[in-house]
């Protein structure tokens, strides 16, 4: 694949996770969080295995496969999703991308519990992130604050997406990415029923309005599915510091969208919030590639 090819597919995939939360904040106005999000992973993990069958990268797992299933399956997918959906139906869509992007900030805290090294810009970094969270949640107010549980559900994915990106980063693949991926989804979608059934909610949505079904189909087939299947293929032809700095445009994107289309405000501590999520996050990427750089 040419360079310029997989910029394009970066750009596409920004949109497409972008124009997500906003989608996704629609469809959970018609249905609960878990019956959302089980109705999505069912479709979207249909749709991978159809990718995968169609690339004929569809293989039975082997036991040594369990492991990166297990692991990237539970924390990257069905914990990150599901927290990530319930912190979104008592937030704005806008602000909700934004703390459930804030990946980068619990690397470094879970990575000096793992004994794993990390730079002084990293911690930077690091300093600079949880700042930009307590702008962003208005901290000094919590306590005032009805959305705190949201606040909380959003940070705890992100964080569980932390621990699913360290797991993938140093654990050991036997196979190809893509020949697992359809496994770790359907791994999610059990988890996400067993959530339902806890509940008792039913996988049978209670309407069939075409604003539901298609918030459904987008979630579900582009941005699981056809989503998840761009991401390995930018990841195998640009550099993680390129794919980081692309990925950055997607809660800014998203608060664009939400701000447009869902009429959600910006006030002042939002914005300062952003910016500083934003500042480090660039420190981070730009840590990255100097360690990169520095590597014999």
């Amino acid at each position: 694949m040419k360079y310029s090819t997989a910029i394009w597919f970066l750009v596409l995939l920004v949109l497409i996770w972008g124009l997500s939360w906003p989608i996704n904040k629609v469809g959970l106005a018609y249905t609960s969080p878990s019956n959302y999000m089980e109705l999505r992973f069912v479709i979207g993990t249909l749709a991978m295995f159809l990718i995968a069958w169609v690339g004929k990268h569809l293989k039975m797992p082997r036991r040594k496969d369990l492991p990166i299933i297990l692991t990237v399956g539970f924390f990257q997918m069905a914990a990150m999703m599901n927290l990530a959906n319930y912190g979104l139906s008592l937030i704005e869509a806008g602000q909700a991308t934004f703390l459930a992007f804030t990946v980068s900030v619990w690397v470094i805290p879970i990575s000096a519990f793992l004994d794993l090294k990390f730079s002084f810009l990293e911690g930077l970094s690091f300093l600079v992130g949880i700042l930009g969270i307590c702008f962003l949640i208005q901290l000094w107010n919590i306590g005032d604050s009805p959305a705190w549980k949201g606040y909380l559900l959003l940070l705890l994915s992100a964080f569980s997406w932390a621990v699913g990106i360290l797991c993938a980063r140093h654990m050991k693949w036997h196979r190809p990415l893509l020949q697992l991926l359809p496994w770790q989804l359907l791994l999610a979608t059990l988890c996400t029923f067993v959530i339902a059934q806890f509940q008792g909610i039913s996988l049978l949505p209670n309407t069939a309005d075409p604003i539901f079904i298609g918030s459904l189909l987008y979630t579900g087939v582009i941005s699981i599915a056809i989503g998840y299947w761009l991401m390995i293929l930018i990841g195998k032809h640009l550099s993680p510091a390129i794919t980081s700095l692309g990925l950055l445009f997607v809660p800014i994107l998203s608060l664009g969208v939400s701000t447009l289309f869902l009429h959600e405000q910006i006030p002042l501590n939002v914005a300062g919030g952003v910016i500083l999520l934003t500042l480090g996050s660039l420190i981070h990427i730009y840590s990255g590639r100097k360690n990169a750089q520095n590597l014999p």
